[in-house]
C-alpha cells in the first residue's frame, strides 16, 4: 500500500513537472514570437489602450541605468502614471521577465513613498537591442490611439498642467523643465543639475540672472534662451508623416538617440525642416526634473552630436561651433541648415 502511494505521488508530481515544462516552451515560443516583432511596427492592441486617455507618454527604459537615477526614474513613472498612461519601451538584449521586474520594483516604490501605482496606466514593451533612437520613439508614438502623445526623457515628470495643451496638426511643443525635484516629495534638492539657475531651465527673464551672459553654463530665460528641452508634445496625427531626414549622425548612418550632447537639437532641427512648427510653453505647462543622483556618462557616448539639422555647424567638426540663432521664420526651407538653427521660442 505504501508503496502503491509513492508511485502515485510520483506519477503526480512527474505530471506537474512536465505540465509546467510544456507551459515554459509555449510560453517562452509566444514571447520570442513577439520579442522578435520590433516594437514600433506592432500596433498597440485595443485592449492595452484606453481610447478616453487624451494624454499618452512615451520613455525608454534600462536596467543598464544605474540604480541611484533608475530609482528617480520610477519615481517620474509613479508621477506621470497619475496623470496619463506611460508606454515604457524596455530594451534588454535577451528580455523577458523585466517588466514584470519593473512593475514589482514601482509597485515596492509606491508604498515606500506613498504614491499610488495607477496600474491601468503601467504598460511596458520590450524592444530587442540598445536604447531606441529618436525615430525609434516617433514610429512607436504614432501607434498609440490618444488625441496628443508624449516623447520624453524618462527623468521628467508632469503634473494637472498638462490638461493645457492646445496644439493644432503640425504644430509641436518642446517642453523646458520648471523645477528640480528630488524623488522624495518632501523636499526641493539644491544639489541637482542646474542648480546655478535655481533648478528651472525657464526663468522669467526678470530674473537677475537672466541679466547677463554666462559661458561657464547654459541659462535658459524665457523666452528666447530656452536652449534646454526634454519632452515633446504631438497631435498623434502629426507623427505620422515624419521621414528620416535629419534623424542620422553626421558621417555615419547611425540613428542618433536621446541624452546625447545637442540630441534634442537634432530633433527640433529634423521636425522643423519637415514643416512642424515648434514652440515652448514652459511658462504655463509644468515640467520637473528628477536627477539628484551623480550623473554618468558611461552609458552615453560624451561626444556631441552632429546632424544635418542640429545645432553644431558640421563646417567645424568636430568642435562644437553653434549655428546662428533663428527663431522667427515663414518657411522653414528657407533655412541655411549649415549656418542656421531654429530655436522654439517661448509662449
Amino acid at each position: 500500500m505504501i508503496k502503491l502511494l509513492y508511485c502515485f505521488g510520483l506519477i503526480i508530481a512527474l505530471f506537474f513537472f512536465i505540465t509546467l515544462l510544456i507551459h515554459r516552451y509555449l510560453d517562452n515560443k509566444y514571447f520570442d514570437k513577439c520579442a522578435k516583432q520590433i516594437f514600433y511596427n506592432r500596433p498597440v492592441s485595443k485592449d492595452q489602450q484606453q481610447t478616453n486617455d487624451k494624454y499618452n507618454l512615451v520613455i525608454s527604459y534600462s536596467f543598464h541605468i544605474e540604480q541611484p537615477h533608475r530609482k528617480e526614474i520610477d519615481y517620474c513613472i509613479l508621477r506621470n502614471m497619475i496623470q496619463m498612461p506611460v508606454w515604457i519601451l524596455l530594451d534588454d538584449s535577451n528580455p523577458h521577465n523585466e517588466c514584470l521586474k519593473l512593475k514589482t520594483e514601482l509597485t515596492t516604490l509606491s508604498v515606500e513613498l506613498e504614491i499610488p501605482f495607477t496600474k491601468q496606466h503601467f504598460h511596458c514593451q520590450y524592444r530587442i537591442g540598445q536604447q531606441p533612437s529618436y525615430y525609434d520613439m516617433v514610429k512607436y508614438a504614432r501607434t498609440i490611439s490618444s488625441e496628443y502623445v508624449i516623447i520624453s526623457n524618462a527623468d521628467i515628470f508632469f503634473d494637472q498642467t498638462i490638461e493645457k495643451i492646445q496644439l493644432k496638426e503640425g504644430e509641436a511643443y518642446g517642453i523646458s523643465w520648471s523645477k528640480g525635484q528630488s524623488f522624495m516629495d518632501k523636499h526641493l534638492s539644491h544639489t541637482l543639475r542646474g542648480s546655478e539657475t535655481h533648478n528651472s531651465m525657464c526663468l522669467t527673464p526678470e530674473h537677475p540672472i537672466c541679466a547677463i551672459e554666462h559661458d561657464f553654463f547654459i541659462v535658459n530665460c524665457w523666452p528666447d534662451r530656452l536652449y534646454s528641452i526634454d519632452s515633446f508634445v504631438f497631435r498623434r496625427e502629426t507623427l505620422n508623416n515624419i521621414s528620416l531626414d535629419g534623424f542620422y549622425e553626421y558621417k555615419t548612418k547611425n540613428q542618433y538617440k536621446m541624452n546625447r550632447i545637442g540630441a534634442e537639437h537634432s530633433f527640433i532641427g529634423a521636425l522643423i525642416h519637415q514643416n512642424i512648427s515648434i514652440t515652448n510653453p514652459c511658462r504655463f505647462i509644468k515640467t520637473y526634473h528628477a536627477h539628484e543622483s551623480e550623473k554618468s556618462y558611461k552609458n552615453h557616448p560624451s561626444q556631441p552630436l552632429f546632424s544635418k539639422y542640429g545645432i553644431y555647424s558640421t563646417r567645424y567638426y568636430p568642435k562644437m561651433h553653434n549655428k546662428k540663432k533663428v527663431q522667427h521664420v515663414l518657411d522653414p526651407n528657407l533655412l541655411d541648415p549649415n549656418h542656421e538653427f531654429f530655436l522654439p521660442v517661448g509662449i
